[in-house]
C-alpha cells in the first residue's frame, strides 16, 4: 500500500488482510478448521501444504461478518512512541515491523506503513490461532512484537565485522545438500531429503565418496564431542547416533513426541520436540520442547503456563549454556529467541 498517514475515519473501517502473508493481498477465503483468513496466493501455495488441508472447510469470505474484528477494545489511537515519548503512535511500519509516531515518519520513508487497528486485529487473530488462545488484547507489546530497533541496538553493541572468502566449490551427486555437518577428520557429512541419502565424503581435491546410507529421511544432524553423527529422521521418536565404524543405535526415545532440531557440543546435547501428527495449527494439546539430555530438563511452558515455543526448527548453545533457538510460529514467520531457564530472554522476527 502507498506510504501515506491514513485518516481517522479510514482507520475506523479497517479490513482485516492475508493471515498468513501478512500482505495486503485481497482476501478471497476462511479455513474454519485452521480459523484463519487467506488470499487466493496463500490458500494454493500455503494452505494446501498442510497434509490434512484437504478435508478443511474452506469458505469464501464474501458472506462473513468482519464488524466485531474491526472494533478492538483497547484504545489504539494513544499508543506511546518508543522513539519520542511525548509522540503518539499513528501507523505500523511493514519493512520495520514497528509502530511510529509522526515525527517516524521521517526515517522510514518509502516503506510501506499498515493501519494499526488493521495490524493489530491481524496479530491477535493470529496469535490467537496458532500461538495461544489466551493471548491479553491489551497486551500491545506481544501482539506488535517485543524487539524493536532499540532493543536490537541493545543486543548487538559490538558487532564484528564478517569476512568470508570461498577457497573451493565441489560438485556432488545429490539435487541439493540439506545438512551438511564437519569431522575432525577432513571429511564431511551431507544428506538430501528428496533422495532420502546420508552420505560422507572424504574433502581432498575432489570429494570422495566415502559411506552412504539410503531410504534415511534425516531431519537434523549434528556432529557429537565424540566424533558420532547424532541423527533424526522425519517420522521416528528416536534420537540415533552413527559411530565411526558404521552402526546405528538408539541415543534416546521420545515417545510419543517426535524428536526434531539436535544441537551438540561440550555441554551436552539439546533436541527440540514435537506431537506426531501436522504441526499446524496449534492447538492446546500441542507439545512443543526443547529437551536438554545431559541435565534431563525440559523447557516447554514459562511460570505462567503457557506454551514458550511454536516449533523450533534449529537449535545451538553457546559456551556459557545459553540456548538459541528458530521458532517458527506459522509457515513463513520465523523468530530467534534466546531461552533463559523457563523464559525468552529475547526474541527478533524476521
Amino acid at each position: 500500500m502507498a506510504s501515506r498517514l491514513p485518516s481517522a475515519s479510514t482507520r475506523k473501517n479497517a479490513q482485516v488482510t492475508c493471515q498468513l502473508c501478512q500482505r495486503s493481498s485481497p482476501l478471497k477465503w476462511k479455513c474454519n478448521d485452521c480459523d484463519i483468513l487467506m488470499c487466493d496466493n496463500c490458500k494454493t501455495n500455503v494452505h494446501a501444504r498442510v497434509k490434512t488441508a484437504t478435508r478443511h472447510k474452506i469458505v469464501e469470505i464474501k458472506d462473513i461478518d468482519f464488524s466485531e474484528l474491526n472494533e478492538p477494545s483497547v484504545d489504539l489511537d494513544n499508543i506511546p512512541c518508543k522513539t519520542h515519548s511525548t509522540q503518539s503512535c499513528c501507523v505500523y511500519c511493514i519493512q520495520c515491523k514497528e509502530l511510529i509516531c509522526p515525527k517516524c515518519l521521517k526515517t522510514h520513508k518509502g516503506h510501506d506503513v499498515e493501519e494499526i487497528e488493521t495490524q493489530y486485529i491481524q496479530n491477535l487473530e493470529y496469535l490467537r490461532g496458532n500461538v495461544s488462545d489466551n493471548i491479553d488484547p491489551n497486551d500491545l507489546t506481544s501482539i506488535f512484537g517485543s524487539l524493536n530497533k532499540l532493543s536490537m541496538q541493545t543486543i548487538i553493541t559490538n558487532p564484528e565485522k564478517i569476512n568470508l572468502t570461498k577457497t573451493n566449490t565441489f560438485e556432488v551427486n545429490l539435487p541439493f545438500v540439506q545438512i551438511i555437518v564437519t569431522t575432525s577428520v577432513n571429511s564431511v557429512w551431507i544428506t538430501c531429503m528428496q533422495t532420502r541419502t546420508l552420505q560422507e565424503m572424504k574433502i581432498e581435491q575432489t570429494l570422495k565418496s566415502l559411506r552412504e546410507y539410503n531410504d534415511k529421511s534425516i531431519y537434523a544432524m549434528a556432529m557429537s564431542k565424540t566424533g558420532d553423527v547424532l541423527l533424526t529422521l522425519a517420522e521416528y521418536s528416536h534420537l540415533y547416533r552413527l559411530d565411526e565404524t558404521g552402526m546405528i543405535d538408539v541415543v534416546h526415545d521420545f515417545s510419543p513426541l517426535l524428536p526434531k532440531a539436535i544441537h551438540a557440543n561440550g555441554n551436552g546435547i539439546i533436541v527440540s520436540t514435537r506431537e506426531k501428527g501436522d504441526a499446524f495449527p496449534i492447538t492446546k494439546h500441542s507439545r512443543r520442547q526443547i529437551v536438554v539430555l545431559a541435565k534431563k530438563r525440559i523447557i516447554e511452558y514459562d511460570k505462567q503456563n503457557k506454551r514458550l515455543f511454536s516449533l523450533i526448527g534449529g537449535l545451538t548453545m553457546n559456551k556459557t549454556g545459553h540456548i538459541f533457538g528458530i521458532d517458527c510460529p506459522s509457515f513463513v514467520l520465523r523468530r530467534i529467541v534466546k531461552v533463559d531457564n523457563n523464559s525468552i530472554e529475547w526474541k527478533f522476527t524476521y
